[in-house]
């Protein structure tokens, strides 16, 4: 997950591919970290 994390930061804006992959990060890291 580290990865895809680096390359999803990463990586520039692309419209909405780009937002849903940020939020699908934002959701892992709440579960992930305790919410």
């Amino acid at each position: 997950f580290e990865e895809k994390f680096t390359f999803v930061e990463t990586a520039p804006d692309c419209g909405c591919l780009a937002w849903v992959w940020k939020s699908q990060v934002a959701e892992f890291r709440n579960s992930k970290y305790g919410r």
